[in-house]
């Protein structure tokens, strides 16, 4: 009887092996499988693509639309109105031009001024100073300097 439970025991133990080998190579096959099933369900979704997520997308993009041309839109508009305000400044400003060109054509500097009077009585009286050392301007400041130190 104990050959026999032996002999048992050693076999049942192989049985067990075996099975276990067995449950083990199913639970991979399955494994794959699902694996692979998953794969192509997604490969499938991604050719013939998920209804909710396409118009989920489709009105996400229609936003995007409109807000870009609402942007644009006041993009325009606002160029539209400063152009209107440079162009009227732009006006103005050639108005004033014009009339100081008229003014300027009208008033005849040669015949109204004399600048021979201006240039012989020059207000310095440099003309007048007599240059001891060879520089008239040098001694003009000189004198000019004893005179204001005297005032003081």
């Amino acid at each position: 009887m104990v050959d026999f439970a032996d002999k048992a025991y050693r076999k049942s133990g192989v049985a067990l092996q075996n099975a276990k080998s067995t449950i083990q190579i199913q639970k991979a096959k399955y494994d794959a499988v699902t694996t692979a099933s998953v794969a192509m369900n997604k490969a499938m979704r991604a050719f013939t693509g998920n209804p909710d997520l396409n118009n989920d997308a489709d009105l996400a993009l229609e936003k995007l639309r409109a807000d870009v041309a609402e942007k644009i839109g006041g993009i325009k508009s606002a160029i539209q109105i400063t152009g209107q305000i440079m162009d009227k400044q732009d006006l103005q400003d050639a108005a004033k031009v014009s009339l100081a060109v008229d003014t300027a054509d009208r008033l005849d500097v040669d015949k109204t001024f004399t600048y021979s009077n201006s240039v012989q009585g020059s207000a310095t009286g440099i003309d007048d100073v007599s240059s001891d050392s060879g520089n008239k301007y040098l001694d003009f400041l000189k004198n000019k300097d004893t005179n204001y130190r005297s005032f003081i």
